[in-house]
């Protein structure tokens, strides 16, 4: 009976812990003529890389529109029926054979380019009672630690994300939700191949398996500003913390 009884609750644990994490990953729909967003590719391998495992991913498709693609967040947001325990949104970058992880939200859309809606916004505050900047808010210094050296390697940790779409999305992120927010890019589709793809596939789904729930209470957001920065760095106990702010402090340079 005893044994009858300890088998019934575990699995009811089980039943009940399937899905340890849920982890909203939005992408970007093509632009400027594109016919791809890489971001997209990304979010297809996540998603089948953790089908079946305990991290329930949660995918969100947003358009390449200022203001409209944090509005389609947030409806994703909403149309679940559990609280996300955070959200990670890819976008498309630079040519590099890596991952770039945003840590810093400027309160400015500044490009000459058009979003997908044709509207270009040049010097123009997000929010005019705003910030001029804003730290991200799933920090991922700890996970990082969790890689191996071959993976930190292919990690770019950048304090400007530009002054687009995907900047935008990231002010209006920060300072609407109250959930932990991350913002990656991944290399752009016109240089990118599908070795570069699977190899930031596992950076991506290495960093969500180290990222444990215990982090998500630190209540810690991304230093702003290279001094905020060099503080962080000096007071970081491992070395591989002091790594990921001395890259971060690099790229204030």
């Amino acid at each position: 009976m005893h044994t009858l009884l300890s088998l019934f609750i575990f699995s009811v644990l089980v039943s009940t812990n399937s899905f340890g994490m849920n982890i909203v990953v939005s992408a970007f729909d093509p632009f400027d003529g594109n016919k791809k967003n890489n971001s997209q590719a990304i979010l297809k391998l996540l998603i089948n890389e953790f089908e079946g495992s305990e991290y329930r991913l949660h995918e969100c498709q947003l358009p390449t529109k200022y203001d409209k693609s944090f509005f389609k967040l947030e409806d994703c947001i909403n149309a679940l029926d559990i609280k996300p325990d955070y959200i990670i949104s890819l976008g498309e970058g630079r040519c590099v054979d890596g991952l770039t992880i945003e840590t810093r939200a400027m309160n400015l859309d500044d490009s000459e380019d058009g979003d997908n809606d044709g509207i270009a916004r040049v010097n123009s505050l997000i929010y005019p009672d705003g910030e001029s900047a804003l730290g991200l808010t799933l920090p991922l210094q700890k996970a990082y630690c969790g890689l191996s050296r071959k993976l930190r390697r292919k990690i770019i940790i950048s304090q400007s994300g530009s002054n687009f779409v995907c900047n935008n999305l990231m002010y209006h992120s920060v300072r609407n939700l109250k959930l932990p927010f991350s913002f990656m890019h991944v290399p752009a589709a016109s240089c990118s191949s599908a070795k570069i793809n699977t190899s930031v596939t596992k950076i991506i789904s290495s960093l969500i398996r180290k990222n444990k729930p215990k982090y998500l209470s630190d209540e810690e957001i991304y230093p702003v500003g290279r001094k905020m920065t060099r503080k962080k760095k000096n007071r970081a106990r491992k070395d591989c913390e002091k790594e990921f702010y001395q890259k971060l402090e690099y790229d204030y340079r």
